[in-house]
């Protein structure tokens, strides 16, 4: 490679690894008899000395981020371990109630107010040491150049070169909502004219969503836990919710404009992660972590028709083809993703397994992660 700077007829010699540096890393000979780079010399690497140095590099950089997935393994044990305790401890129904003594009675009672108190500083301490970590890393990738593949720099050139009249765009918000508490799902029905938020303490809520202009209709409170997922159904004004509380409620809007919960779906024992409709409405799919996914049918009421067990964690995400005979599923603690076929007598029967996670595109494509 020449060096960059037109009048200059000498190749690349050395890279600049000063810190403060603002001027082009790669240079000659001719670059140094003109006093650039000239204040640092010492900080000038050979070519010949430079792959070895990035070789080191690139692996300081591969145990920052190992470093980074221990971290992040070990945070997700203790709230996986945290939610597990919860659920046991802190499951009470009225029919639990009708069936412990005075002395069990007494227990919960002391336990729960013994909870109340040490919750807050629990959990105002882990916000506010999630808001630090989050302004570090903010600051940390502002200060970051993405790094790209050779190659992928030259498709990109020339994408730029036969593509010059896509013009680069930037997000702007404009409009917001204040929340006291944390959102955990947001979906949105055919015409983005309704907006359905679910929240930690079980609530959902219902806003008029018009050009920006955001106005609440009505709040909904049936459910006892975090409402973790949303989907709004395609051929009729209801929708689908999954929450903490091991449950699927089906909403419908009425003539009055009110949304009522039309039926509650109960067959999972633990955490509802992800529902989907498909597009014909005569089929819902939910995932739990109790490591299972179950497909619904409705005849006059929704039933679930089959369930399959051959995930060994948390089902965290799925998804159906265009032709809605194709699903993908990937638990939390898996490397691996399931493929799943719809016969033609409507049962699903996995087909393969992949060491990726997916999302599929199209009827016969998926992108990989």
């Amino acid at each position: 490679m020449k060096c960059s700077i037109s009048n200059h007829s000498e190749f690349i010699s050395f890279a600049c690894l000063d810190e403060f540096c603002t001027q082009f890393r790669l240079g000659c000979v001719q670059c140094i008899k003109n006093n650039i780079h000239f204040e640092h010399i010492n900080n000038l690497k050979q070519i010949p000395d430079l792959i070895s140095f990035l070789s080191e590099k690139s692996k300081q950089c591969n145990e920052f981020i190992n470093q980074l997935n221990i971290l992040n393994g070990k945070i997700n044990e203790i709230f996986d371990y945290l939610n597990q305790m919860m659920g046991i401890d802190f499951s009470i129904t009225g029919e639990t109630l009708k069936q412990i003594n005075s002395q069990s009675m007494n227990n919960i009672i002391a336990q729960l107010i013994k909870f109340n108190s040490e919750c807050q500083p629990f959990i105002q301490l882990a916000s506010q040491n999630t808001e630090i970590l989050i302004k570090y890393f903010s600051q940390f990738f502002l200060s970051q150049e993405i790094l790209q593949d050779p190659l992928e720099q030259n498709d990109q050139i020339t994408t730029n070169n036969t593509n010059s009249e896509l013009q680069s765009f930037k997000y702007q918000v404009i409009n917001s909502i204040k929340e006291n508490d944390y959102c955990f799902s947001v979906c949105f029905n055919q015409d983005s004219s309704i907006m359905i938020t679910g929240y930690m303490d079980g609530i959902i809520k219902i806003f008029e969503f018009n050009q920006g202009n955001i106005k609440i209709l009505q709040r909904l409170n049936e459910h006892k836990g975090i409402v973790g997922c949303l989907n709004y159904m395609n051929q009729s004004n209801s929708f689908l919710s999954g929450s903490l509380d091991n449950s699927v409620i089906i909403w419908k809007i009425y003539e009055n404009n009110k949304w009522y919960a039309q039926q509650k779906l109960t067959e999972h024992n633990n955490w509802i992660r992800c529902i989907l409709i498909n597009q014909y409405d005569d089929l819902i799919i939910s995932g739990s972590r109790d490591k299972s996914i179950k497909f619904w049918r409705k005849d006059n009421l929704w039933q679930c028709s089959q369930t399959l067990n051959h995930n060994n964690s948390d089902i965290m995400s799925i998804s159906l083809n265009e032709s809605q005979n194709y699903l993908i599923s990937c638990a939390q603690d898996d490397n691996e993703i399931l493929i799943s076929y719809q016969q033609e007598n409507k049962e699903w029967i996995i087909i393969q397994k992949i060491n990726q996670q997916a999302c599929l595109l199209s009827s016969h494509i998926w992108l990989l992660k």
